[in-house]
């Protein structure tokens, strides 16, 4: 776990948070030491409005005195040993964020602002494609239409079809 972004966790205030009109919360003062701005989804604004009216007299999104040890000892540790997950790291979850948004269809452009990344190509070490996305993207080969399919001029024809192919090369013997 990142001792950033624990605080920034743990200092966020309710002042920051917009559930109405951006859907953005405020980062007054970031690791970097300038402001920037974090854009929820439905389900982030849903639960933080739900976490606001179980706590409306809160100045403060998750308070908690000691707030790194505390939190890794009372939370993240017993939720990981539960769920018998082992080498789990509050940080992976921006991996997680990263991968599930570009096996979603995100540009990797927009998973970088996202994450607030400066530079697309720290982006890039977050986002893992899994084995089924990967071999369903090969696979979008065999669906999409081939390049003789396509190309209808009777010149290009014949010259495609004297072009050796894979399969022509793999099938024939060799002499």
């Amino acid at each position: 776990m990142h001792r950033d972004e624990v605080a920034e966790q743990y200092t966020l205030s309710w002042e920051n948070i917009d559930l109405v009109s951006t859907n953005k919360f405020t980062l007054p003062l970031t690791k970097r030491g300038e402001r920037q701005y974090v854009t929820m989804n439905s389900a982030a604004r849903k639960a933080l409005a739900k976490l606001r009216a179980r706590y409306p007299q809160a100045k403060l999104v998750c308070p908690s005195a000691g707030y790194y040890n505390d939190f890794k000892r009372k939370f993240w540790e017993p939720v990981v040993t539960k769920a018998k997950i082992t080498d789990f790291h509050w940080h992976d979850l921006r991996h997680t964020f990263a991968s599930r948004l570009v096996m979603a269809g995100v540009d990797i452009f927009t998973v970088s602002k996202l994450l607030r990344h400066d530079e697309v190509g720290s982006t890039e070490r977050y986002a893992h494609l899994s084995t089924p996305h990967l071999a369903a993207a090969s696979e979008r080969l065999v669906e999409t239409p081939s390049v003789t399919e396509s190309v209808q001029e009777p010149a290009v024809q014949k010259q495609i079809a004297r072009t050796p192919t894979v399969s022509t090369l793999v099938l024939k013997p060799i002499q």
